[in-house]
């Protein structure tokens, strides 16, 4: 391996790290809207039904998956190792709001 060979990294690294760290920032931004009450009471009342129903563990879990894909999104863009375990932790977050 040569040292042009660690360095460079194909384009699609970058276009995906992107794309998930937009992907989970937008997420971030509804979990902030969820929170808001403001934002709440404006919602339809089905959806406002959903919103305040969900149990503290569901809102939890649904924190840690968008704040660590956030997390992971901008570790791996700055090509950080610790981002693997990041991604791991927002994927059981993501699975735990889902159950």
């Amino acid at each position: 391996m040569n040292d042009e060979t660690v360095r460079g990294v194909h384009w699609s690294f970058w276009a995906i790290g992107t794309a998930a760290l937009i992907w989970n920032v937008l997420g971030c931004m509804n979990f902030f809207s969820q929170m808001n009450a403001e934002a709440v009471a404006g919602m339809p009342e089905s959806y406002r039904a959903i919103v305040e129903s969900r149990p503290a563990w569901a809102t939890g879990a649904f924190a840690v998956a968008v704040f660590g894909g956030a997390l992971g999104g901008l570790l791996l863009l700055l090509r950080k190792s610790a981002a693997y375990h990041v991604f791991v932790a927002s994927l059981l977050g993501a699975v735990g709001a889902w159950s």
